[in-house]
């Protein structure tokens, strides 16, 4: 084939192609023009399916019950006020309420509110919602708000009364209102249990229509539909379909198949290119608690919590999901720092604790006094195998210069000095020995206790009475209360100091009202106890001379003290101690319990860092992983015997109030972790949940709040997650605010959210040389 004919044909395609090219970009760039500021309108269709993981939610909207459950019911079920997110203001929903004075709130319901079956929802099913919830075990958190409160209902409005101004009441007010028709047919079950299909009747901008659980996948489907019956229902997606996953690997193989996904736990995040990321907080945070009762020392705590870098602890973790906290009011307030001129060293040397260093120093101190001291060195005659070491103690009699080596030792002491001996605890009376004669059939025992006891046992007989971490105790002993029988009474004293139990003493009582008899019997027992009598009687002494210390022999052979032993053993052991911590002299090192609420890697982590950070400092940190439900736990039956903890804070709508964890009145069965009780700080408290404030008053309180925690160093907070939320990118005008009250606002965008959008062109000004100014400024 002709060459030239080759190329001929090959300028026709390249023009023709150039042709088509031409007319695509100019009819591209015409359509750009005219459209350019054309008006976008949302079409009210489509539907869009969210997953959700684990058991099928029992749309109750009366229990405290899953996220799951609380997701779906606030999308289904109106309440009387909700929160309004965006001005993080209470607004009306069901009826607008009269707030200001939380003893005695008055509601006028709104017009135009219609169930989903056309019903009005009228004062009778409010009030029944309530008292269904006061009266029963469905819910105990608003039983328990609902306890001091009457409900009456007048011609006009409903008025609550209630016995205190706590801020806490108007939780009350969040609670999705239940049709007193379907609270009078459905069983008790139903109401403390599952919904069934007879109560589906709503009130918000959705309504349940179908629940579908597929027998080979276990996913449960629940689908809602616009709900018509609401007024002015102006939202555009018109099908929400939930599907509940039982697992995290059956939604992973599902996972490309839905719209949207709370990532919490990031297990697919940025694994799915057609979700994109809206990142959102919750009011709620870590903090780090010092229990003041345990760790008494303010200088101490501050430098603890002066140990904690929040920084570094975010950095650990991953900067992309925390964020710093600064203050238990999740605000920007500042709070000025002090300085401090202690250290560590300074504070444990004050409690007895040394750096092995010192501490071999005063052992080594220890070990010449004891040598100086009469009582350091024992005389041992070492005839007919008989070792006086373990015979002669403290009462025994000292043996006269005299003595030569054919006199004969006569030990004017009795057995009893030698066998018994005071007890170490008991002050009261002061007359008790471990072995003890008496005629009386009723005592009263005071003992001593050491510092951090937490329990205190009698045998097997837990005391009652004692208050954890008091000085003393007492304990009757008598013939009435069957715990004081004629003759033997043995008793062993135990003390429970950080979860060990431990025996301190052993006593005995032998009781006689025949004081001849007691007498007798006691003189029997020591003689048959002790064998110093048998053994000593009649030993020849070799000759003794005065020495340095007050006892002098010929001939004579010393041996080093029990007490002077153990301490050359002290000093030997140092060398296998661990050189970062401080230790006592009873080589004890100096620990601290740190308790952690472990539900997610990052609390551990957050534990373990601590740890870490303290033990730089000398200080052995021992981490104790609880579970929330242990929490209650440690602090009801273990009286929160712990020295740091680690937890969450939630505050929910009120983030101003942390009564809870700082009132005193919070102490023994709640959540004031630090055990820290201080008037000033309760008064605040109060002022600030007794109702609510303007923000001014609010930020002052909130100052004088946070500068006494600061001053007593009661707590530092240190973060709070970045939660995850994954939305189709299809789905357009979706704006999630970044600090939400509770989780299920997060769907709240929804009902401004649309799939499908019109565009309407505006042809005015649409000239050519309007379009010659729109190519330069396109090109160019």
């Amino acid at each position: 084939m002709d060459k030239d004919y080759i190329a001929q044909r090959l300028k026709k395609y390249l023009f023709l192609i150039s042709i088509i090219f031409i007319m695509l970009t100019t009819s591209h760039l015409i359509y750009e023009y005219i459209y350019s500021d054309a008006k976008e309108t949302a079409i009210k269709w489509w539907s869009i399916s969210e997953a959700l993981i684990g058991q099928t939610p029992s749309l109750n909207p009366l229990k405290n019950s899953s996220t799951n459950d609380q997701y779906i019911n606030s999308i289904v079920y109106r309440s009387l006020l909700k929160y309004d997110v965006k001005s993080k203001t209470i607004k009306p929903d069901l009826a607008k309420c009269d707030t200001r004075n939380l003893l005695k709130i008055e509601c006028f319901l709104q017009t135009n509110i219609k169930w989903s079956n056309w019903d009005e929802v009228s004062a009778d099913d409010i009030i029944a919602t309530f008292k269904t919830l006061k009266n029963s075990k469905v819910n105990p958190i608003m039983s328990s708000l609902l306890k001091s409160t009457t409900i009456e209902k007048t011609k006009t409005s409903i008025i609550f009364t209630n016995t205190k101004k706590d801020i806490n009441i108007l939780k009350i007010f969040f609670q999705p209102i239940v049709s007193q028709k379907i609270l009078n047919i459905i069983s008790q079950k139903e109401i403390e249990w599952n919904f069934s299909i007879s109560s589906w009747i709503y009130s918000w901008k959705y309504k349940v229509t179908n629940i579908l659980k597929e027998e080979t996948s276990n996913i449960t489907t629940v689908t809602l539909e616009k709900n018509t019956s609401y007024y002015k229902n102006n939202v555009y997606i018109d099908t929400v379909i939930f599907k509940v996953f039982p697992d995290i690997s059956n939604f992973l193989k599902n996972k490309n198949s839905i719209n949207i996904f709370n990532d919490k736990n990031n297990l697919i995040a940025w694994s799915v290119p057609k979700l994109g990321e809206y990142k959102y907080t919750l009011p709620q945070y870590v903090s780090l608690f010092i229990n003041t009762r345990n760790i008494a020392n303010n200088d101490f705590r501050k430098l603890i919590l002066s140990e904690i870098n929040k920084d570094d602890i975010i950095k650990k973790l991953w900067e992309k999901n925390f964020k710093k906290i600064k203050n238990p009011y999740l605000a920007d307030i500042y709070v000025k720092e002090t300085n401090l001129n202690k250290t560590f060293k300074n504070i444990l040397n004050k409690k007895w604790y040394y750096s092995l260093e010192n501490l071999e120093i005063k052992l080594k101190q220890n070990l010449e006094k004891e040598k100086k001291s009469n009582s350091s060195w024992n005389l041992i005659k070492q005839i007919n195998n008989i070792s006086w070491e373990s015979k002669i103690k403290e009462g025994s009699p000292i043996i006269p210069d005299s003595f030569n080596n054919k006199e004969k030792i006569e030990l004017n002491s009795t057995e009893e000095k030698i066998i018994n001996s005071k007890s170490n605890i008991i002050f009261s009376p002061s007359w008790v020995d471990k072995y003890n004669f008496v005629s009386r059939n009723d005592y009263l025992l005071k003992w001593k206790t050491k510092p951090n006891t937490t329990e205190v046992y009698i045998n097997d007989y837990k005391l009652k009475s004692f208050t954890p971490h008091s000085n003393e105790f007492a304990y009757r002993i008598s013939e009435k209360s069957w715990n004081f029988n004629t003759w033997n009474n043995n008793y062993k004293i135990y003390f429970v100091i950080k979860w060990k139990k431990e025996l301190q003493e052993e006593i005995n009582f032998y009781r006689d009202s025949n004081k001849e008899k007691l007498k007798k019997a006691e003189k029997e027992f020591f003689e048959k106890k002790s064998e110093v009598k048998s053994k000593l009687k009649n030993v020849p002494v070799p000759e003794v001379k005065k020495l340095d210390l007050g006892i002098s022999t010929k001939n004579t052979n010393y041996i080093k003290s029990e007490k002077y032993k153990k301490i050359e053993e002290k000093i030997k052991k140092l060398k296998t101690l661990d050189k970062k911590y401080f230790y006592n002299e009873k080589l004890e090192k100096y620990n601290l319990e740190l308790y952690y609420v472990s539900n997610k890697i990052d609390i551990w982590k957050t534990a373990k860092y601590i740890s870490d950070k303290l033990s730089e400092k000398w200080i052995k940190v021992s981490l104790r992983e609880i579970s929330t439900k242990d929490l209650n736990w440690l602090i009801l039956e273990w009286k929160k015997n712990y020295d740091l903890l680690l937890t969450w804070v939630n505050l929910s709508y009120f983030d101003f109030n942390i009564y809870p964890y700082y009132h005193s009145s919070q102490i023994e069965k709640w959540y004031n972790f630090s055990n820290f009780r201080k008037l000033d700080l309760d008064i605040v408290l109060e002022e600030l949940k007794s109702k609510i404030l303007p923000d001014n008053k609010k930020l002052l309180l909130e100052k004088k709040v946070l500068n006494i925690i600061k001053e007593n160093n009661l707590s530092k907070t240190i973060y709070t997650p970045l939660l995850l939320n994954l939305v189709d990118k299809n789905i357009k005008w979706y704006n999630l605010s970044k600090e939400i009250p509770e989780d299920f606002y997060r769907f709240e965008p929804i009902y401004k959210s649309y799939v499908n959008e019109d565009k309407k062109a505006i042809t005015d000004n649409k000239g050519f040389l309007w379009y010659i100014k729109f190519l330069i400024n396109t090109l160019f």
